[in-house]
C-alpha cells in the first residue's frame, strides 16, 4: 500500500504539473483571441482581418458615394441658379437697352416739329410724340392703348381713316 500511495502521489504531482501547463496554454490562447494579435502566418487571423478591412472599405465607399450624390445635386442646383442669374442679367440688360433706346427715340421725336403717331393693325395708339399730344390737347400718354375711334370724334375719325 505504501507503494500505491507513493505512485498516487507521483501521479498527482504529474497531473498537477500538466494541469498548470494546460492553464498557461489556455490563458495564452484566450489572450491571443481577445487581443486579435496573431503570431506568424495564421491564415484564419489574416482572413478575419481582411473581412474587417472589407467592411470598413464598404462603409467608407457608401459614405463617399452618398457625399458624391449630394455634391452632384448641389452642383446641379448651383448650375441652374447661375443660368437663371445669367438669363435674368441678360433680360435686365436687354430691358435697360430697350428703355434707353425708347428714351432716345422719344427725345428725338418730341423735338421734331411734326405730328408723329403710330397705330397698330387694330388702329390702337402705341406711340405719339409730344407735338401730336399737344396738337390734340391730350395729356402725356393718355392716347396710348386707345383706339383711333375712342380718341377722336366720329367726323375726325372718318377724315383720318380716308
Amino acid at each position: 500500500m505504501p507503494q500505491d500511495i507513493a505512485e498516487l502521489q507521483a501521479e498527482l504531482a504529474r497531473l498537477r504539473l500538466e494541469n498548470h501547463k494546460l492553464q498557461r496554454i489556455n490563458g495564452a490562447l484566450i489572450e491571443r483571441v481577445e487581443s486579435g494579435v496573431t503570431r506568424g502566418n495564421d491564415p484564419y487571423a489574416a482572413f478575419q482581418h481582411s473581412v474587417v478591412l472589407a467592411e470598413q472599405v464598404r462603409e467608407r465607399t457608401d459614405a463617399l458615394n452618398q457625399a458624391m450624390a449630394e455634391l452632384k445635386a448641389s452642383n446641379h442646383l448651383l448650375i441652374n441658379a447661375r443660368l437663371r442669374a445669367e438669363t435674368l442679367r441678360g433680360e435686365q440688360a436687354a430691358a435697360q437697352k430697350a428703355q434707353e433706346s425708347e428714351r432716345w427715340i422719344r427725345l428725338i421725336t418730341d423735338n421734331v416739329p411734326a405730328l408723329i403717331g403710330y397705330l397698330n393693325a387694330e388702329l390702337v395708339y402705341e406711340f405719339t410724340n409730344k407735338v401730336y399730344e399737344e396738337w390734340y390737347c391730350w395729356p402725356r400718354g393718355v392716347m396710348l392703348g386707345q383706339s383711333l375711334r375712342e380718341v377722336h370724334s366720329e367726323q375726325h375719325y372718318q377724315r383720318l381713316e380716308a
